[in-house]
């Protein structure tokens, strides 16, 4: 990592002068508020006996995703910025594994259980910067 007017590897820096879009105007943040959402009804849709186990998880890990966005906007450095970034990426992986793991359990039929669901597991860290 380098400091300001550098580069955090995997991360492409927009605007290294000092400020980022305020967190509501990312559109990794839109799409991961939104999505917040749908996991929650998805969560309502499982089994009884999952409503404290993976359906809390399915919860936790889809809120975890904006808030760390935001959180993460509202730091003072690019390198704290990516910091949350990668945070917000790992819960992604992990909801991801949570949407295969009710599709293969048979708790929803409305994601097949073979490959990562979620566009952003497929792609590059850099297009949650910008």
């Amino acid at each position: 990592m380098a400091g300001f007017g550098g580069r955090v590897t995997g991360f492409r820096l927009i605007n290294t002068a000092r400020r980022h879009k305020p967190y509501y105007r990312l559109e990794c943040w839109r799409l991961a508020f939104e999505f917040v959402a749908v996991a929650y009804a998805l969560g309502r849709s499982f089994p009884p006996e999952e409503r404290f186990e993976l359906a809390s998880q399915l919860r936790r890990a889809a809120t975890s995703v904006p808030l760390n966005i935001a959180e993460g906007a509202g730091r003072d450095s690019q390198a704290e910025f990516c910091r949350f970034l990668i945070t917000a990426r790992g819960s992604i992986t992990a909801l991801d594994t949570i949407l295969l793991l009710a599709g293969r359990l048979g708790y929803t039929t409305a994601f097949k259980p073979t490959k990562p669901l979620l566009p952003w597991t497929e792609s590059r860290p850099s297009s949650m910067a910008g």
